[in-house]
């Protein structure tokens, strides 16, 4: 699991709109319960300027950065596959690496 995905779900799950929101301590406990088991990928320091210096070329802005860094986390796991629900947001920067999306199938 690519560490930024893991920590935008907590993020999510924790500002999400009464009455959805979850308490800081039942979001970890869902993420845990979910995750708990996954081997949790992060990209190097070094690696993160080399991302972000592609970024501009590539006409990457906004939340595409997050999917950017999720492909590198992937890239670094040498991950086959990348299991997302939003197949369009990562298709021109994965390019090397299936993409499923739940919904699919």
């Amino acid at each position: 699991m690519a560490a930024p995905a893991l920590l935008e779900a907590y993020a999510v799950l924790t500002r999400l709109p009464p009455p959805y929101r979850l308490k800081p301590i039942d979001a970890l406990a869902v993420l845990e319960g979910s995750f708990g088991d996954a081997r949790v990928v992060a990209v190097r320091a070094g690696e993160t300027w080399s991302l972000l210096r592609t970024l501009p070329a590539r006409s990457v802005a906004g939340g595409g950065s997050y999917d950017a860094m999720i492909v590198a986390c992937a890239r670094r796991a040498r991950a086959d596959v990348i299991l997302t629900w939003n197949l369009r947001h990562f298709e021109r920067l994965a390019e090397d690496i299936e993409l499923v999306s739940p919904a699919s199938g």
